[in-house]
């Protein structure tokens, strides 16, 4: 994404789009919060924050999970 370029609003839109179509996409939400934080947009990057934190407690109390064999 554009994140790393600068043009964080073009960011915001692309990961808000990647974690409305999977939001059990821990990176984009990640990511997403972390835009929001250099967007002063403090509640917002707190929200993705804690969804993050959120979803990697339901995948660790999951167990292993089996790696993908493409």
């Amino acid at each position: 994404m554009d994140a790393a370029t600068g043009h964080l609003e073009e960011a915001k839109s692309g990961f808000e789009k990647l974690v409305k179509q999977w939001p059990d996409f821990v990176e984009a939400h990640l990511q997403l919060a972390m835009v929001y934080a250099r967007l002063h947009q403090t509640r917002d990057s707190e929200r993705e924050r804690r969804i993050v934190v959120e979803l990697n407690d339901k995948a660790r109390s999951k167990g292993p999970q089996p790696e993908v064999i493409p």
